[in-house]
């Protein structure tokens, strides 16, 4: 089931660094939300419907197995992607021009992550850097799927989401003044001609309940900005490239990823990077083109507390087998 999100206000997405009025001044938000906040919304939205399921949510959970598919982006009416971690831009470049493929090595490499190693053997001979922030009209990220890179380029996310940067003062509850020293500032993001589209699975619900979702308003990120939400009936169809025996093939992240073995899927030895016993496959991990980890956390509505924050792999990743 297919939706398209709109936010009506500059909205905040902050990152996973820590930030406390008093101690930080600045707060940073991500271009792109990840997808516990769009399926926080939902769930939040439902809750509004059956405010009583609140108290027994930790025996019954109505909103536990909603699951989010994919998560794309509207661009000029354009479906888009996050660019793929082994396509990058010459230095000089500017971020509009045709990208370039990064290229694996034969032998695994080791690079550092926060308590981990992580191989990652894509390099390049010319002097390049990661693409940012920027995603992939679905007609590219076909042509990529082909192996075919001449053409592609990235859609860069400052030419649709514009940053607004808000400014605030901590105000003391009581007298109703200001606090000293608690001046911060954060990083709004309004989002122009571009939509989000969510594909959300909504299990054990009776059909008076799947008709609320047919459309409505959701409190979308940091402050509860006001999104409208409402059924997309346009599928989204992604060619799989047929794959042969002895060939090897590309896993692209849509979407952020928490692995128990950090950078590395479980289903793959630490040591010797061969598949285990995965859906009667055999394969071996070749190389990975990632980026810095992703701090995702959150807010528990049942505590009312912060949840324990988790490294992840950003969206656009990619393992090659």
């Amino acid at each position: 089931m297919n939706f398209i999100i709109e936010p009506l206000d500059p909205v905040f997405f902050r990152d996973g660094k820590p930030f406390e009025m008093g101690e930080h001044s600045w707060a940073n938000s991500l271009a792109f939300p990840l997808p516990s906040v769009i399926l926080g919304a939902f769930r939040s939205f439902y809750l509004s419907h059956r405010p009583e399921v609140l108290d027994c949510l930790d025996d019954n959970d109505p909103t536990g197995d909603f699951q989010i598919k994919a998560l794309y982006f509207r661009v000029n009416n354009q479906i888009c992607v996050p660019v793929p971690k082994d396509l990058v831009k010459q230095k000089s470049a500017l971020r509009t021009d045709p990208l370039i493929p990064l290229q694996a090595e034969s032998v695994i490499e080791e690079a550092i992550l926060p308590s981990e190693t992580v191989s990652c053997p894509f390099k390049s001979d010319e002097r390049v850097e990661p693409v940012e922030e920027s995603v992939l009209s679905l007609f590219d990220f076909n042509e990529y799927l082909l192996n075919d890179h001449e053409s592609i380029s990235a859609l860069p996310s400052d030419k649709w989401i514009v940053s607004e940067p808000k400014i605030g003062i901590g105000r003391n509850f009581v007298t109703r003044g200001s606090e000293e020293g608690q001046l911060y500032r954060v990083q709004m993001r309004r989002w122009q001609k571009s939509q989000l589209i969510v594909d959300l699975d909504l299990p054990g619900l009776s059909d008076d309940e799947k008709s609320w979702f047919e459309q409505g308003w959701l409190k979308l990120g940091g402050e509860g900005k006001i999104a409208h939400f409402q059924r997309f009936s346009s599928p989204i169809d992604i060619p799989r490239p047929e794959i042969k025996s002895g060939d090897c093939f590309k896993l692209y992240l849509l979407t952020p990823a928490t692995f128990k073995q950090g950078w590395l899927p479980h289903w793959i030895n630490p040591d010797t990077k061969e598949s285990t016993d995965y859906f009667n496959c055999e394969f071996k991990l070749i190389a990975a083109a990632l980026d810095k980890p992703i701090l995702i956390g959150g807010f528990d509505m049942k505590t009312r507390a912060p949840k324990e924050k988790q490294y992840g792999v950003s969206a656009g990743s990619v393992y090659l087998f």
